[in-house]
């Protein structure tokens, strides 16, 4: 459970509310094993992050529309330790439940000046 606000970075009028994006992807590609390499985990993560930013930081991503908040799920810890500097690297904080090496789990990313106001 994590919750967040925006350290002030959005405001609200009465007729106003701002517009944002939400990204969601499900990174899961097979068992986790000595084959699942042979499927270029690295590569993978970064073209997710590398389409996020294309896609949703630029144009009608960036201003008025940002994008606040990447859901993946699916992760692995070995894609969790692929996918932290990357996020990192284009401005974003990415947390993730406690992944156990054979399980999967979830993790957000939200942009660096998010604050963070509760995280469980």
């Amino acid at each position: 459970h994590i919750s967040a606000a925006a350290a002030g970075s959005l405001s609200t009028s009465a007729d106003h509310f701002p517009s944002f994006q939400i990204v969601s992807y499900n990174v899961w590609f097979g068992p986790q094993d000595a084959e699942a390499n042979g499927v270029f985990p690295r590569e993978r993560m970064t073209a997710i992050v590398e389409c996020i930013q294309n896609a949703c930081m630029s144009g009608s991503g960036s201003g008025d529309n940002p994008l606040l908040f990447v859901g993946l799920q699916e992760l692995t810890p070995q894609l969790i330790n692929y996918l932290k500097p990357l996020f990192n690297q284009i401005g974003y904080q990415f947390h993730t439940q406690d992944i156990s090496p054979g399980q999967y789990g979830v993790g957000v990313a939200v942009p660096a000046g998010l604050e963070i106001v509760e995280k469980r």
